[in-house]
């Protein structure tokens, strides 16, 4: 993205709001993540 702000394809504030949205989702999947490995700790100890 960065490379298309260079050459004047894209404003910085669309880059900003790419990477905030990039950010949201990124943290989105890290707790359903962090969810699942909870979930199998759970089950590994109960055997």
């Amino acid at each position: 993205m960065n490379d298309l702000e260079k050459d004047g394809h894209i404003s910085e504030d669309i880059i900003k709001d790419n990477e905030s949205e990039i950010q949201k989702i990124t943290d989105e999947h890290i707790e359903k993540l962090n969810a699942l490995q909870n979930d199998k700790e759970k089950e590994i100890l109960e055997v």
